[in-house]
């Protein structure tokens, strides 16, 4: 009764036409479950025969290489189409990247479609290796039941091929749960068979018992993933895997083949590089793009990269900041004269919005901020109380205070300040909440704990081996984070650094931008034994001079 009902409530979800571009094969679709394109440079845009003297690259993976939040064009394939042709380069690069693919499902498209394309060079990256994704027939689980894919297992020295059986939306899912599974579910699908999910509460998972590989599941999935690359590289193309993970990087440099090159990426988990949802900006997606190129044309293997950093806050009466939110009409953040973002809620579905901190409805906002952040990177929590400065934050528990942090505003009483808590990193979202750990517990013991300033309570949570895990009594969390819709001037390249500035509209009118952070050019330099290595094959020139995008 529990299997029919469990069932029955997946199959209620399930949409009459699952999509499927135009262009793309039934057989593809059945084998990696969802294929569709918006972007200019998606590889069903460009004809199978590549034009005589043209170098084809192909760009391979899930969300980060699509190039999900960010608009068509700033994603980093096409950011490294335009960073190569102006280098002088005939080059051409498709984009093979799928949102919510795993590896498995990028490898299906790359031998069922990117082998017809007469590609030269093959890019693995920057995301696209989930363990999680590729151990499952299913790893959309419960939010899109109808999102079912083969996957491959290890046989012997190689791998071999498990498809989803059905050929409808309807039939896959049905096959899919049955009350006694299919073999191949059984054996080969690291999620419990649907008869016994339907056993256990939501939010938990239970091992499946009958699954062919006994230890752990990552590692599984990391031996796959050696030896479908190393199949890639049998192809006769060049690899190359930049990859967020240095572990998934040195997946790639293990097999020590001489045409695939594998380096862990330079990132910036910060304002102005990331977008709302955790994909890269316009900023995020060139910085990827810049290294690519690097390695493509053996160039100067150094990035110029922006870092913010928090300034001194202004007197009372030296500033026309804002007193209560709402006051505000809307709210932008610019580098110097350049707008680049704003803020945006803290949740999956967010945008920049230059009115979401206006919809809060709260009389100020407080930012709580990491020790190494500035103020572009902390969680922001909105509040019906008035920020002084020198306030005290306190952890608050049944007979116990401890100090966190104090209020810092903007300027003398201005409507948003921040506090500097003494640990690494603060996270924000609105699924886990504001969470950071203590850097001392200091009175504080596992349990339900209180933020609070002065006597009103601001976040409310708990306190579980040194993390604090907590979310806002009176609406949403809210963050800075880098629109998507340009990418800006490279202005970092014209000087060593510039001011951080706060634009807002009062009645409709513009107010006098407020300075919240400095920002200043850093040089990285990347490590050019790996980026630098040559591969052998199709040429692109190496520069004089390194250009960068421009808007």
């Amino acid at each position: 009764m529990a299997h029919a009902r469990y069932a029955r409530n997946l199959r209620a979800g399930l949409s009459a036409e699952a999509p499927r571009t135009a262009g793309i094969g039934l057989g593809t679709w059945r084998l990696v479950g969802r294929v569709s394109g918006d972007r200019t440079d998606f590889f069903l845009h460009f004809p199978t025969e590549k034009a005589p003297g043209t170098v084809r690259i192909g760009c391979f993976g899930d969300s980060f290489t699509h190039g999900d939040e960010v608009a068509d064009g700033l994603d980093f394939p096409a950011l490294l189409a335009r960073r190569l042709a102006a280098g002088g380069a005939r080059v051409e690069v498709l984009n093979f990247g799928m949102p919510w693919h795993g590896f498995h499902q990028s490898f299906m498209l790359w031998d069922r479609e990117g082998r017809r394309y007469g590609l030269d060079y093959v890019v693995l990256g920057p995301a696209g290796f989930q363990p999680e994704r590729d151990t499952t027939f299913q790893h959309a689980e419960d939010r899109e039941p109808s999102y079912l894919h083969a996957l491959y297992v290890l046989d012997g020295g190689g791998v071999r091929l498990v498809e989803v059986a059905g050929t409808t939306p309807g039939e896959r899912l049905d096959q899919y749960l049955r009350l006694v599974p299919r073999w191949d579910y059984l054996r080969y699908d690291r999620r419990a068979p649907a008869a016994l999910r339907a056993l256990v509460p939501a939010g938990f998972e239970v091992r499946n018992p009958f699954y062919y590989h006994w230890g752990s599941w990552e590692e599984e999935a990391h031996e796959t993933y050696r030896r479908l690359i190393a199949a890639v590289a049998r192809s006769g193309v060049q690899v190359l895997l930049p990859h967020l993970s240095a572990h998934i990087a040195a997946l790639g440099s293990e097999l020590n083949l001489p045409n695939v090159a594998a380096w862990p990426l330079h990132e910036e988990p910060r304002f102005p590089y990331l977008a709302p949802q955790g994909h890269f900006s316009p900023l995020g997606n060139a910085l990827v793009a810049e290294q690519v190129a690097i390695a493509l044309t053996q160039g100067e293997p150094v990035l110029d990269v922006v870092r913010t950093e928090d300034v001194a806050r202004l007197a009372e009466g030296a500033d026309d900041a804002p007193r209560r939110v709402e006051e505000l009409a809307d709210v932008r953040v610019a580098l110097d004269d350049v707008v680049v973002g704003g803020f945006a809620d803290a949740n999956r579905g967010a945008q920049v919005d230059p009115r979401a901190i206006v919809r809060t409805h709260a009389r100020s906002l407080l930012g709580l901020e990491a020790a190494r952040d500035s103020l572009l990177d902390a969680c922001f929590v909105p509040t019906e109380i008035p920020l002084h400065a020198g306030a005290a934050i306190e952890a608050r528990q049944e007979g116990r205070r401890e100090m966190l942090a104090r209020v810092d505003p903007l300027a003398a009483n201005a409507a948003i300040a921040t506090a500097r808590l003494v640990t690494d990193t603060v996270t924000c979202s609105e699924e886990t909440g504001l969470v950071f750990r203590l850097a001392a517990p200091g009175r504080l013991v596992d349990g339900r704990v209180t933020i609070a300033v002065g006597e009103d309570a601001l976040l409310i949570g708990q306190v579980a081996g040194g993390t604090v895990t907590v979310l806002p009594r009176h609406g949403g969390l809210l963050r800075i984070r880098a629109g998507g819709n340009a990418l800006p001037p490279p202005i970092w390249l014209r000087a060593d650094g510039g001011d951080v500035r706060l634009l807002y509209r009062r009645g409709g009118v513009d107010a006098v931008p407020l300075r919240i952070a400095r920002w200043r050019r850093v040089r990285v330099s990347l490590d050019a034994r790996v980026i630098g290595r040559p591969l052998p094959g199709a040429a692109l020139p190496a520069e004089e001079k390194r250009p960068v995008p421009s808007s």
